[in-house]
C-alpha cells in the first residue's frame, strides 16, 4: 500500500489534535512512524468540528509538509456521537439481511438524528431470526470529519469506533476474548467507557474530565477519581440488570491511558470493584525501536490494523464507499457494453408498452379526479344556493392535482430494476402505491425518496414481501412493496382532499 512491505495507517482526529500512525509487518506488527500536529483551542466544540475552514487549512498544511498527499486511512470518529442498538430482525436470509437493517433503522428505529448511517454486526440467528448490534451515526457529522480530512488531501478508507480499535489493537498482542469485559480509555481530557459482551461494545459512554490537562502525566485529582468510580459503579449495575436483567455481569475490566492516570484509576477500581478482575495495559510492544509512545498513540494503532479485520465495522457513508468502486464498475461496463447493444432493442419495444400503460394510468386519474371534483361543486352548490358559481370554478381549478407531473416524479425516483405495478388515488387526498423492487434495500431506498417528493406530505410502508415466482422481471427474486402518500395541501387549498372549501 505504502511502498515495499505490508503497511497500513491510522488517523485520529480530536481536540488534542492529528495523530497518523503508520505500521509495517515484520515478525509482528510495529509502528513504522508517527505523525502529530497539535490543534488550537476551540476548534472542536462537543466533539464537533466548530471552525471548518480553520481546521481544513491546519490538516492541508500538515499533509503537505509531511508529505502525506493521498495516502490511504482509516479515521476514528467519535464515541459521543455513536448510537448501539440490538435489533431482532425476522428473516434467516443472509441475502436479505443488509436490506431489512437498513429498512429497520430507517422506520422504525428512533434515532436522535435524520439521516443515519449505520452498519452492523451479526451476532446469532434462532429458527425464525436472526440478531444483530447495529452502529448508527449522524451523516450530517460523519460526512464533516471525512471531507475535512479528505479535502486536505489524504483518502478515507473506513471509519470505524474508538472501541473496536482498541479491542483490535489488545488482540493483536495477547488472546482477549472481551467476553464480559469494561474497557476504560483514559485520555488527555476524557474518559470513555465501553462495555463488551461476548467480543463486540454493546454499551458506550464518554465522561467529560475537564482541567485533567493541566494535572502532571496526566494524572486524575481525587474528586476526578471518585466522580469516575462512582459512575463506572453505576454503569456496571446498568449493564447487569438493565441491558442483560440480571443474566450477565462485567469480569473483567481493562484500563489503557496515561501511566500516571491508568495508575490512579487501576489502584480506585481494585478498591471499589473487588469482583472485578481489573488490570492496565500498555501497548509498548508495538514501539519496538522506543522511538515513539505507542500508549498515547493507541487508538491510532488499532485503526492502522483496521485492514486486517474480517468484521470490521465502517460507518463511511455509502455513496463513498460506492465512489471509491467507480472505476472498477467502469471497467465492468466496458466489458459488457457489447451484449446490452442488442438488449437496447429488446428494452425499446418493452419501454413503449410500459410507455402506453402508464399514459392509461395517466388518463384514468385524471378522469378521477374531474369527477370527484365535479361532484364536489354540485354538492356545494346544493348546501348554499347563494355561493358565486364563478369563486366555486376558480377555487377547484387552483387545487386540482397535476396527475401526469406526480406520476413522473414517482417513476423518477424508482431504484434500478424496479417498476410500479399500480397507482390509486383517494378523494381524502391520499396515493396508494404499490411496487415491485429487487431487493429490501430497494423498497427502503423508495420509502426514503417519497418522503422527500415535492408533493408528499408523509409516505409510509404499509408493507413489504416477496412476490409471487412467477411475477415481475426477476422470477421468484422481487419484492412487492405497497406505499401510502399523504398528499400536501395545494396552494390556496383547505381540505385534505385537495379541493377549496369554496361554497361554506
Amino acid at each position: 500500500m505504502f511502498g515495499s512491505g505490508a503497511k497500513t495507517v491510522g488517523l485520529t482526529l480530536d481536540p488534542s489534535g492529528a495523530r497518523l500512525v503508520k505500521l509495517r509487518k515484520k515478525k509482528s506488527w510495529e509502528i513504522e512512524s508517527v505523525k502529530v500536529l497539535p490543534l488550537p483551542p476551540g476548534l472542536f466544540e462537543e466533539d464537533r468540528i466548530a471552525d471548518y475552514t480553520e481546521a481544513r487549512s491546519l490538516l492541508s498544511e500538515w499533509v503537505k509538509t509531511e508529505k502525506l498527499n493521498g495516502q490511504s486511512v482509516t479515521l476514528a470518529f467519535p464515541t459521543s456521537h455513536v448510537i448501539v442498538r440490538r435489533l431482532r430482525i425476522q428473516s434467516t436470509s443472509d441475502r436479505d439481511l443488509a436490506g431489512l437493517v437498513s429498512l429497520e433503522v430507517e422506520t422504525t428505529l428512533h434515532l436522535p438524528f435524520e439521516d443515519p448511517v449505520h452498519d452492523y454486526i451479526k451476532l446469532g440467528a434462532d429458527e425464525e431470526s436472526t440478531q444483530v448490534l447495529v452502529f448508527a451515526a449522524s451523516r450530517q457529522l460523519i460526512q464533516a470529519y471525512t471531507d475535512v480530512v479528505q479535502e486536505a488531501g489524504l483518502r478515507v478508507s473506513g471509519i470505524e469506533l474508538a472501541a473496536t480499535a482498541l479491542a483490535r489493537a489488545i488482540r493483536e498482542l495477547q488472546d482477549e476474548k472481551f467476553e464480559e469485559t469494561m474497557l476504560v480509555n483514559l485520555d488527555a481530557s476524557a474518559l470513555e467507557i465501553y462495555m463488551f459482551h461476548g467480543g463486540h461494545p454493546v454499551f458506550q459512554k464518554t465522561i467529560a474530565l475537564y482541567g485533567q490537562g493541566e494535572a502532571p502525566d496526566g494524572a486524575l485529582s481525587e474528586s476526578q477519581l471518585s466522580e469516575v468510580t462512582a459512575e463506572i459503579a453505576r454503569m456496571l449495575n446498568f449493564y447487569q440488570f438493565s441491558i442483560h436483567e440480571g443474566n450477565a455481569r462485567i469480569t473483567e475490566a481493562l484500563i489503557v491511558g496515561s501511566d500516571q492516570g491508568r495508575n490512579q484509576l487501576l489502584a480506585g477500581l481494585q478498591q471499589s470493584q473487588p469482583e472485578v478482575s481489573v488490570r492496565a495495559f500498555s501497548f509498548d510492544t508495538y514501539a519496538t525501536q522506543y522511538t515513539y509512545s505507542a500508549d498515547d498513540n493507541r487508538v491510532a494503532v488499532g485503526l492502522a490494523l483496521w485492514h486486517q479485520d474480517k468484521h470490521r465495522i465502517n460507518l463511511m457513508p455509502r455513496i463513498d464507499r460506492e465512489a471509491r468502486l467507480y472505476p472498477v464498475l467502469i471497467a465492468a461496463s466496458l466489458a459488457v457494453w457489447v451484449l446490452a447493444v442488442g438488449a437496447v432493442f429488446y428494452f425499446y419495444f418493452d419501454h413503449k408498452s410500459e410507455l402506453r400503460s402508464g399514459e392509461t394510468t395517466i388518463a384514468q386519474l385524471n378522469d378521477q379526479i374531474s369527477l370527484l371534483q365535479s361532484g364536489l361543486a354540485a354538492q356545494n352548490s346544493q348546501q348554499s344556493g347563494q355561493a358565486n358559481p364563478l369563486e366555486v370554478i376558480e377555487k377547484i381549478s387552483d387545487n386540482r392535482r397535476d396527475a401526469v407531473a406526480i406520476l413522473a416524479e414517482l417513476e423518477s425516483k424508482l431504484p434500478r430494476g424496479s417498476r410500479l405495478q399500480s397507482v390509486s388515488y383517494s378523494s381524502l387526498g391520499q396515493l396508494g402505491l404499490t411496487m415491485q423492487t429487487a431487493d429490501y434495500d430497494g423498497a427502503s431506498r423508495y420509502l426514503f425518496d417519497l418522503k422527500r417528493m415535492s408533493f408528499a406530505a408523509s409516505a409510509q410502508l404499509q408493507s413489504v414481501a416477496q412476490s409471487p415466482a412467477a411475477d415481475g422481471p426477476a422470477a421468484g427474486g422481487s419484492k412487492t412493496a405497497i406505499y401510502a402518500l399523504e398528499l400536501k395541501k395545494p396552494e390556496g387549498g383547505e381540505g385534505n382532499d385537495g379541493t377549496a372549501d369554496a361554497a361554506q
